[in-house]
């Protein structure tokens, strides 16, 4: 036997395989990523392992629910942080004098927390699985498709072969290899590779957004210190009032400031309640245990007056850093190679058929079995589908990414511009109230504590011109908060240290 039937059967044996089995099944399993509905979707295809870009919301803490993450909290209002206390002053009146204390010399600095969140924090310890989930994907993606062996028997007789009903009995032994003359397999790798790239940029996003609400939680902490410490040299300064006072005044002329005192005093403790808490929050964000925020101490200072280098240098750095633009240029070029897939994908494989060894059996004739080869191809023919859709889907993948690349660049110079100008607000306002304000209040207040104390006024009187002052004491914590803020988010915008 010549072997061509045996070559035919095989053929058709290659066409049902390659029906059953699709062209998912030598793509492998797709990178994971979250879909964005508003994108053009990845080519059906034998396009590999598609990377779609999320649109990220860059404020606020990731991982929290298909929406996006939600945005940080706002800073909180003066009665809210400090209580409703109706007519009563705030712990925040007297300023105090001296520098801030930094904290204890071993106390936990913003580097170390830093390196703390990056080692432990459970949320970018689940992120970091799909890293080498992405390699798995990718090696998978690169494999070439399995040869096939067709085994077939042909010519077996309903009975036995005879005088004058001859026959033979054929035993074929095919081998099939599929072969891609544009070389799918090596494209697809090449894309499974870039998808890597494309996921490892996508954690380093993860880890500046989780970086981000570090800040937040970092400032929480240095306010609630700060507040604590207004709140006792308010303290100390009403319990100085009151001990001169009781000199020279009436007992019953000191009733109003005594309970405003003892208020006050009140007012202080729940500062150190609101400090362990904001420690609490510290704590959980590093993926300490919940006894670690006990003996938790940062070492750090909220009055960190710093002025950003020139806009132009900081926007160069911003589109050179920032991760959410480099994981958009590697989705692009992810994209480019997706692109080089779909083309590769319109021209089919080739299937080589090579049959080493035919045997023939004569069972009437007397004769010795013979043995043969024979070879072939199965071409298909890329008349009608040349995978044009899924070649002009990837095009347009690109494209649709080029133009985010270039929208997002633009708004990258907008956020270093504000986060510059913010800096710059926050500080002018710092220097305006150390300067000008601060000292005129301070002044003020010791004339009335003099007045009080002379008995020119009643205490009552002097209660009222300290809640006069107590707003200018607030405005001041507050503009420490809001410049701090600034500085670090400053940071996160550049995407890399710029500012202490």
């Amino acid at each position: 036997m010549d072997g061509r039937r045996s070559t035919a059967h095989a053929a058709l044996a290659v066409l049902l395989v390659a029906a059953l089995s699709g062209p998912a099944a030598a793509q492998g399993p797709p990178i994971p990523a979250p879909v964005l509905p508003a994108r053009v979707g990845p080519p059906s295809s034998d396009a590999g392992a598609t990377i779609p870009a999320p649109i990220v919301v860059r404020v606020g803490r990731p991982g929290h629910g298909p929406g996006g993450p939600p945005a940080l909290p706002p800073a909180l209002p003066p009665d809210a942080v400090l209580g409703d206390t109706g007519p009563s002053l705030s712990p925040l009146v007297v300023i105090p004098d001296g520098p801030e204390d930094e904290g204890p010399p071993d106390g936990l600095s913003l580097e170390a927390a830093v390196a703390t969140l990056l080692r432990r924090s459970p949320l970018l310890q689940a992120r970091a699985f799909e890293i080498p989930i992405a390699r798995a994907n990718a090696l998978q993606n690169g494999l070439p498709k399995n040869p096939f062996i067709f085994l077939g028997v042909e010519g077996i007789p309903y009975g036995n072969y005879r005088e004058g009903k001859p026959g033979e009995i054929a035993y074929d032994f095919t081998l099939v290899k599929p072969f891609s003359i544009t070389g799918i397999p090596r494209k697809h790798g090449r894309a499974g590779l870039q998808g890597v790239r494309v996921i490892e940029a996508r954690y380093r996003e993860e880890v500046l957004l989780e970086v981000e609400w570090l800040h937040h939680l970092w400032v929480e902490v240095l306010r609630a210190r700060e507040t604590g410490r207004f709140a006792r040299a308010t303290v100390e300064a009403l319990k100085r009032t009151l001990a001169e006072a009781r000199d020279r005044r009436r007992p019953e002329d000191l009733d109003a400031l005594e309970v405003e005192h003892a208020l006050i005093s009140f007012m202080a403790e729940e500062e150190r309640a609101r400090l362990r808490a904001a420690y609490t929050s510290l704590a959980e964000a590093l993926g300490l245990p919940p006894e670690a925020a006990e003996g938790l101490a940062i070492r750090d200072r909220l009055h960190r007056r710093a002025d950003p280098p020139p806009d132009g240098g900081l926007i160069g750095m911003a589109l050179e850093h920032r991760p959410d633009l480099s994981r958009l240029r590697q989705e692009i070029h992810h994209a480019e190679l997706e692109v080089d897939v779909a083309r590769a994908a319109g021209v089919p494989e080739i299937y080589p058929l090579f049959a080493p060894s035919d045997y023939a059996q004569h069972p009437v004739e007397g004769e010795r079995g013979s043995w043969s080869w024979s070879s072939g191809a199965l071409v298909p023919l890329p008349i009608l589908n040349r995978n044009q859709g899924d070649v002009r889907h990837a095009q347009l993948n690109v494209a649709q990414l080029r133009a985010e690349l270039e929208l997002m660049q633009r708004r990258v110079v907008t956020e270093v511009r504000n986060a510059v100008e913010e800096v710059r607000g926050s500080g002018r306002d710092l220097d305006l109230l150390e300067r000008q304000i601060i000292p005129r209040v301070r002044q003020y207040q010791a004339r009335a504590r003099d007045r009080y104390l002379a008995g020119e006024i009643d205490d009552e009187a002097y209660l009222a011109h300290l809640q006069e002052y107590q707003e200018v004491a607030m405005e001041y914590r507050d503009a420490l908060v809001r410049h701090r803020r600034a500085t670090l988010r400053l940071n996160t915008e550049v995407g890399c240290p710029v500012l202490p």
